[in-house]
């Protein structure tokens, strides 16, 4: 369903729905209205709304029933722990932490809990809760490249949808991002929901394991060393993302990057020039593209 819009009064204009329809919020909130038309004021768009019909609004209205108020105290402990990262939205209901607005009373205090991890030389997974599952985490503690032992430190986060690795991530200096060395097995495996990696990272030990299963990741700024590295489960990779492995390597040696079918024939494209420009620089750097 299209919602329909026209200019009233010579300048507003006004959206509306037909056939007995409303016209509701399309964004994340707690405290959805509805009406069946409405005059847009400033700095709102058409794409803010939707239009439901009366049986979906019965729904909306239900789940937002079981909205569950946030303690004040909860309040100031989540915007003080997130910083410029996030907050508590008074307008919609929701905690917001690293572009995800849509974080529950439940959410925020298991990430809370989860805690912000000290990014510190080879002490950085050393908290690590096995099944404290968590959408997104606080960005850890620390402001500089360092070495951390990151083994299994989002291993097996099934509902994990946005990691930060380094609280540094908005910083445009290159030299902030951590290494992850001595063992990085499992420190993103499993992780299915998770789309985006917030921070530069480097792998100081083998690659192969630590990106098992995930299966949605679309976006990560990883710069390749010494070590090889498989990425032939994340047939979303973006373009952004290859680039990046590929100008910012480190590598001495050859290594091989391995990548998704769907990945691998976007670079093998010729007729794609973006892409398969990709598989020229990295020749050139001594790497190899490949998949399984």
């Amino acid at each position: 369903m299209a919602l329909q819009n026209r200019v009233v009064n010579g300048s507003l204009t006004e959206i509306y729905a037909g056939g007995g329809n409303f016209v509701t919020e399309a964004y994340p909130t707690n405290f959805h209205t509805f009406a069946p038309r409405r005059i847009l004021l400033n700095g709102q768009s058409a794409d803010d709304y939707k239009e439901v019909t009366p049986a979906e609004r019965s729904a909306i209205e239900a789940k937002d029933a079981k909205w569950e108020e946030w303690p004040e105290s909860t309040i100031a402990e989540w915007n003080t722990a997130c910083g410029s990262d996030g907050g508590y939205n008074a307008k919609t209901g929701f905690g917001e932490l690293n572009g995800l607005t849509d974080l529950t009373l439940s959410d925020a205090r298991r990430i809370l809990l989860f805690g912000r991890k000290p990014l510190q030389n080879y002490g950085y997974s050393s908290s690590y809760h096995p099944f404290l599952y968590i959408r997104t985490n606080l960005p850890p503690l620390g402001n500089d490249t360092i070495k951390a032992d990151c083994k299994s430190l989002f291993g097996g986060q099934i509902d994990m949808e946005v990691a930060c690795v380094h609280p540094g991530w908005r910083s445009p200096y290159a030299n902030y991002r951590v290494s992850m060395s001595t063992d990085t097995s499992g420190v993103f495996g499993g992780c299915t929901k998770l789309r985006k990696i917030l921070g530069r990272f480097t792998l100081g030990a083998n690659g192969e394991n630590i990106f098992y299963n995930c299966l949605a990741l679309e976006e990560l700024s990883l710069g390749i060393t010494r070590y090889s590295v498989s990425l032939s489960q994340a047939p979303k990779l973006s373009f952004e993302s290859v680039r990046y492995m590929v100008e910012h390597a480190l590598n001495t040696s050859p290594v091989t990057i391995t990548v998704h079918a769907d990945v691998y024939a976007k670079l093998t494209d010729e007729s794609n020039a973006d892409w398969h420009a990709l598989m020229t620089s990295a020749a050139a750097k001594n790497i190899t593209f490949a998949t399984t």
